[in-house]
This record gives C-alpha cells, structure tokens and sequence, in this order.
C-alpha cells in the first residue's frame, strides 16, 4: 500500500467515524465493530509496507557497502596504475638519455673508423700499391689520382693493411736486411737522421698516421 493510499484510508475512517457519531439511531457496538474492523486492516497493510521498507532499506544499505568497497578497490588499482605510469615515465626518460649517449658515442666511433680508413688510403697511395678497378682488372699505370683513390676506397681496410704488409715487406726485402737485425731506436732517436729499414719505418708510420 502506498502512502496516498494510507493517507486516504484515514481519511475514509475519520468521515466513518465522523458519520457513526453524528448518526444516534445505529447501535454502539455495530459502530465499534465496524471501526475495529477497518483499522485492523489498516494496521496490516500499514505493517506490511513498514515490512517491505526495512527489506528494501537494508537491501540499499548492502548495496551502498559492496559500492563503497568496489570504490575503495578501484582507487587502489588507481593508485598503483599512477604509480606504475611515473616509474615507467622515469625509465623511459632513463633510456632515452641512455640512446642518446649511445648515439653520440656510435657517431664518434664512426668518424673514427672514417679516419682510419682515409689513412690507410693514403698510406696505400703513397706506397704505390697495386690496385684494381671496378670490373677486378689491374688499375693502369696512367691511372689518375682520383681513380686511385676510388680504387683504394674500395678495398676493406683489412685488405689495405695487407696491401701496406706487403709494401714494407718489398721494400725490406730491396734493401736486403732481415728486418729482425735492425736494432731498437737509442733514447736520442729522434734527434739522429734516421737510415735504412729504420727510415723504411718511420716513412710508412709517419704516412699513416697523418
């Protein structure tokens, strides 16, 4: 029963009630009972209701509990989520500082190689190193110094290293002294004309190294 239902139903009984009194001529006890009767009823249906409030009350309730605990998890998750997400943002910002360390350190180790390898052309250039062309033939003699120089830039630098092995060797091999005979620089080396196998050296290391 709604309350607008209640709320008529006292109505109806107070105009009963209202009625019976103003009306002499019906007996006391038929104006009692009928009175009982309808507030009997009423009593029932009120209760009834009052019933079903307090179920739908605590069923509410239980549903506000589980709502309220659900939340509590899910800030929890949260919280771990924006946790994960600031440590991750931390590592990333790590690494990228890591790359580009890498990087500059990648590009400097090729200038180094770059180098190299330009000396190592040089050096073949200067010994006069047999080269070849593109097609593998024996590059000429009237070659000009910008095709040696393409020939020499083709070659691995392990390949120009023996092609300057094999220069030293012929030119120690003119000069007809094993080059293990050739004794040690003295401390003032650097000040003496250098002669020999030991001028055969320096030219190539001095070649090289420029």
């Amino acid at each position: 029963m709604r309350l607008s239902d209640i709320v008529a139903e006292l109505k109806s009984l107070r105009d009963t009630v209202a009625g019976l009194l103003s009306d002499k001529t019906k007996a006391t006890a038929e104006v009692l009972t009928q009175f009982s009767e309808k507030l009997t009823a009423l009593d029932g249906a009120v209760n009834g209701d009052l019933a079903q409030a307090n179920s739908d009350l605590t069923t509410a309730r239980a549903t506000i509990q589980k709502l309220g605990e659900d939340m509590a998890g899910v800030n929890a998750k949260l919280s771990a989520a924006e946790a994960n997400v600031t440590a991750l943002i931390g590592e990333k910002t790590e690494l990228a500082g890591k790359l580009t360390k890498a990087e500059k350190e990648s590009a400097t180790c090729r200038e180094s190689l770059s180098a190299i390898e330009e000396k190592l052309s040089s050096a073949v250039l200067a010994a006069n190193c047999p080269l070849k062309a593109e097609d593998g033939s024996d590059l000429p003699a009237a070659a000009t110094d910008e095709h040696r120089a393409e020939a020499a830039s083709r070659l691995p630098a392990v390949a120009r290293v023996e092609l300057l092995q094999g220069a030293v060797n012929a030119a120690i091999a003119r000069v007809g002294v094993p080059l293990s005979s050739v004794p040690a620089p003295a401390a003032n080396a650097d000040k003496q004309p250098l002669r020999g196998i030991a001028a055969v050296r320096a030219a190539f290391a001095k070649q090289i190294s420029k």
